[in-house]
């Protein structure tokens, strides 16, 4: 006896409109370096935002940054979001009246940019 093969169809593809209602934005992505190989951390859609990215390197909590990607699924782009970042690290020293992270320091000098700094990192760098 011979047994029908089933096909399965495959699935249709989803219409770009779909997708846009969900993803129409821009996503950050941190992409770290480590020893094992370069990656990017777990992160939810809700904190893959400019700022709450560029808020999580000025407080220090990336190590071993290789860069910031942005992404927009919708349109089908991505683009190295770095001085985008440094931008917005920037004005969070001056609305936050704080010194970076060494990290973050680094990103914004790198990309031209100024910083606060308090008094204790004005008399270290004096040292």
């Amino acid at each position: 006896m011979r047994m029908a093969s089933i096909r399965t169809p495959d699935p249709a593809p989803v219409p770009r409109r779909a997708l846009s209602s969900a993803t129409d934005r821009d996503f950050y992505l941190v992409l770290l370096a480590h020893a094992d190989g370069d990656f990017v951390p777990e992160t939810a859609l809700a904190s893959a935002t400019a700022e709450r990215v560029a808020a999580a390197i000025f407080d220090g909590e990336h190590e071993r940054i290789i860069g910031v990607v942005r992404c927009q699924p919708a349109a089908g782009t991505a683009a190295i979001a770095d001085a985008e970042i440094a931008e917005i690290m920037s004005a969070l020293s001056f609305m936050r009246l704080a010194t970076p992270s060494d990290t973050a320091r680094g990103w914004i000098e790198a990309y031209g940019f100024a910083f606060y700094e308090e008094d204790c990192y004005r008399a270290n760098r004096r040292r």
